[in-house]
């Protein structure tokens, strides 16, 4: 008996580190779609001073308008990107204009209330509309898969998990190097004068915060299962430890 146990020992061993490794691997790769769902709720609190109580369910109505349009037209839901993104844009820049641009300058207590108001709203509309049976999509890449060794990542992982970082990266340039970045720092950075921002650091605020909309759909899209959280002023941009929260988050 001792001489079987000894035996058995080293693979025994061999498959507990091919599982923590897989599980490492698989919690990385999911952290990256948790860490660009975030980008967006720490930028418009972190640039705008905006408390998105929201901004899971905008996710959610990502998610919803996915399937309907996959299933409506019959296609992939990668394809879908193409009419929900614009759609989750406008969205984003309708409900900043009539419902959050109104009271911005007022009490934070008062947008606290308004976006949990508009979360239960969302989340008991979705519920009376389309039931709490869950829905899935299939597709194509579904059972696609990479083999690296004892580690297999599947394929919808991966392209989510490198579209998230291709995401999060354009977002930084954007906000760093282009006219509409320095309009949302210049903006960011005079919080104590909101009457005197110009027409154009007003629409910078709004394409702001319909681009954290949006920009976090592919996740949704790609992904049913970085972000880096920052201040942004008017000489600096300091990015931290948001990536790790989601990368740890997947992990969990």
């Amino acid at each position: 008996m001792g001489k079987l146990l000894r035996r058995c020992a080293p693979i025994g061993t061999k498959m507990s580190s091919a599982l923590i490794l897989q599980a490492i691997v698989s919690g990385l790769l999911l952290g990256g779609v948790y860490s660009l769902i975030c980008v967006g709720l720490t930028l418009t609190f972190g640039v705008m001073r905006i408390i998105n109580f929201a901004h899971g369910e905008f996710l959610m109505v990502a998610m919803y308008a996915t399937y309907f349009v996959a299933v409506g037209f019959k296609t992939e839901s990668y394809v879908a990107i193409i009419v929900v993104l614009p759609g989750l844009f406008l969205f984003g820049v309708l409900v900043f204009h009539f419902l959050i641009r109104p009271i911005q300058s007022r009490d934070p207590l008062n947008q606290m209330l308004l976006l949990v108001g508009l979360s239960l709203v969302l989340q008991n509309g979705a519920l009376a509309l389309f039931s709490p049976d869950t829905r899935a999509l299939q597709s194509s890449l579904l059972y696609s898969k990479v083999e690296l060794g004892d580690v297999i990542i599947g394929m919808p992982m991966l392209i989510a998990f490198t579209v998230s970082i291709l995401i999060t990266l354009a977002l930084y340039w954007q906000l760093r190097f282009t006219e509409l970045g320095r309009m949302i720092r210049a903006a960011a950075s005079d919080r104590g004068r909101p009457n005197s921002l110009s027409p154009s650091s007003t629409a910078a605020s709004a394409s702001m915060r319909s681009l954290m909309h949006s920009g976090m759909k592919p996740a949704a899209i790609i992904s049913e299962r970085s972000v880096w959280s920052f201040e942004t002023t008017s000489n600096k941009s300091v990015w931290n430890g948001a990536n790790a929260g989601g990368a740890f988050l997947g992990r969990i």
